[in-house]
Parts: C-alpha cells; sequence; structure tokens
C-alpha cells in the first residue's frame, strides 16, 4: 500500500487530474450526491440511517474506459495494464460512509484481494491494510478479520504490529492496493464520506504473480461469486466477473462440508423416491393385472353358462 508522495518516482499525481477533468467532473457530483442522499434514508427495520453504502458508476463509462487517467505504475512493457470490462466489473465504485462507520465484511469491501486504486472525495479516510500471505500462513479465512481475535490478545497485537499498513488519506488523495492485500477503512469526515474504488482488473497484471497465490486469491472470490449471485448490487457483475476468474488455471472452489452433505442428502432422498416410484408402479402394474384376469375370469364364465 502507498501513497502517491511515498512512492519514487511515482505518476499517480496523473490519476488525481484525470479525475478532476471536465468530462469526469460532470457526472462525479451527481454520483456522489446519489450516495449522500442513500446515506441519509432511514432503515426501515431499523429506522436508523444507513451506515453504508455502494453503488457502481455508470455514466460516462466510454469516458472512463479510454483510460487516460491510468498511473504509470500500471503499464508494463510498454503494454497498458488496464481494468478489463470496464462497463461491468471494471468500472469504478462508489462507496458511502456515515462519521465513523467502517467497511469491513467482505460484502461491504469490493474484490478482496484484488488490486485497486482508492481516491477519496472531499472527507478524509483512516485506512489498514494488510497482505492476505500472511493471513494464510495463519491457515484462516482470507476475507474475514475474526482470526485476529483468534490469535488472542497478546498474539494478536504483535502481528498488527508486524504486518499492518495503516494511513490517514486527506481529502483528494489516491492509495494503490495491490494485488493479494486486504483493506478496510473508516469515514472519518464531519459528514458523509465518499470513496472511490476503481479496481484493476488485469489479466496480465495478476499472472506476473505466483500462480498458486493467484489461485488462492481467484478461488475465494469465485466463493464470494457464489454467495452473492442473487445480492444487490452484485447481480449484473457476477456472471462476467466468474467468467474471468475462472480463466486464470486451477481455481475450481472445493466442496464444503455442508455442501457435501446437501449434496449426499438429496442424492438419498432422490434414490428413495426412486425406488417408491418403481415400488408403486410395480404395484398399481400387479393390481391392474389381477382386476384384467377377474374380468377376464367373469366374462368366461358368463360364456359358458350360456
Amino acid at each position: 500500500m502507498w501513497r502517491h508522495d511515498e512512492v519514487p518516482n511515482s505518476n499517480l499525481n496523473k490519476y488525481l487530474t484525470s479525475l478532476s477533468s471536465k468530462e469526469v467532473r460532470r457526472s462525479m457530483p451527481a454520483y456522489v450526491e446519489q450516495v449522500h442522499t442513500a446515506l441519509a434514508q432511514v432503515n426501515a427495520k431499523t429506522k436508523k440511517p444507513i451506515k453504508v453504502n455502494m453503488m457502481a458508476m455508470h455514466q460516462n463509462s466510454q469516458v472512463l474506459s479510454k483510460c487516460d487517467w491510468i498511473p504509470d505504475e500500471c503499464t508494463c512493457n510498454n503494454a497498458k495494464v488496464l481494468p478489463e470490462s470496464i462497463s461491468e466489473f471494471g468500472r469504478p465504485w462508489l462507496f458511502g460512509y456515515n462519521n465513523n462507520c467502517t467497511r469491513a465484511s467482505s460484502e461491504k469491501s469490493l474484490f478482496v484481494g484484488m488490486p485497486a486504486y482508492l481516491f477519496t472525495w472531499d472527507q478524509p479516510i483512516f485506512l489498514i491494510a494488510w497482505n492476505l500471505k500472511e493471513v494464510q500462513k495463519l491457515n484462516a479465512k482470507l476475507d474475514s478479520t475474526s482470526f485476529i481475535e483468534k490469535l488472542g490478545k497478546d498474539k494478536s497485537v504483535e502481528w498488527c504490529c508486524e504486518h499492518f499498513k495503516i494511513t490517514m488519506v486527506r481529502p483528494r488523495s489516491c492509495v494503490w492496493i495491490p494485488f493479494g492485500w486486504r483493506y478496510i477503512s473508516t469515514g472519518m469526515g464531519p459528514k458523509e464520506t465518499v470513496l472511490i474504488h476503481q479496481p484493476v482488473m488485469s489479466t496480465p497484471y495478476l499472472k506476473s504473480h505466483p500462480t498458486d497465490f493467484v489461485d488462492v486469491i481467484t478461488k475465494m472470490q469465485i466463493e464470494f461469486c457464489k454467495n452473492n449471485a442473487a445480492k444487490q448490487p452484485f447481480a449484473s457483475i457476477i456472471s462476467p466477473y466468474k467468467t474471468w476468474l475462472k480463466t486464470f488455471g486451477n481455481n475450481n472452489v472445493p466442496e464444503k462440508k455442508d455442501d457435501k452433505k446437501e449434496k449426499k442428502e438429496k442424492t438419498d432422498k432422490k434414490e428413495k423416491s426412486d425406488k417408491k416410484d418403481k415400488k408403486d408402479k410395480k404395484s398399481s402394474s400387479s393390481k391392474s393385472h389381477t382386476a384384467k384376469s377377474h374380468v377376464s375370469g367373469k366374462t368366461s364364465g358368463s360364456k359358458s353358462k350360456k
């Protein structure tokens, strides 16, 4: 995780300038206003203001897809490493926060483990990030923060001191989250805060990392797709995103124990149902045959009397 003023020879300012360009600037306030409006609404169940909000930027995708704002750090061998399918899962996303609210769960932090640029609008963000390789060493869930509690008080403090990268991101600043890193963020402004999350879904960039770790992250994201396929605002982007993830080799998600158990129960139930159907069919056939024989016997008896 780097701030633009902490990276040698960085050109991240190019990103900030372009996000302020006339074409993008015309639509950004409208998007931000939508997030503010959503945050001010009251939850029908709790009767309290909505704490977090998320929405994708749909308008001006042609302007955004020109990618003139992509920093030089996103170029590789003179070939640009760009967000893929920018009209779908690669488009910029806006995260909204009420004052002092934190985004931590995976469904509130889009594309966990995938690279992204974070851009603050008019309020500061308190941000913590860590490398998921370190979480992998603990045999813990990568898309959760519960492993910190499980480490225990002393070990968790030690682990966090060693592996957490912590920063306060000023308004109109940019942070780069590399592949394989996870972050949580808190809105620290006096009013609702908006953070722009620009994922960099780039095949060349991901393939430049160790294959085994790419498999780990893509498997985790395929599991995310499975769990959120019908949920908003993910429903429209899950299918193309999942198709893209599957281009990274051996990333079939192993079945969970609960899934296997449920599958076995369904199979057993089907077999039991099939056996019952066969038995009923056989019984029905036997009764039908007996009935026919009985009718036939009556007919024969009647004929013989005559």
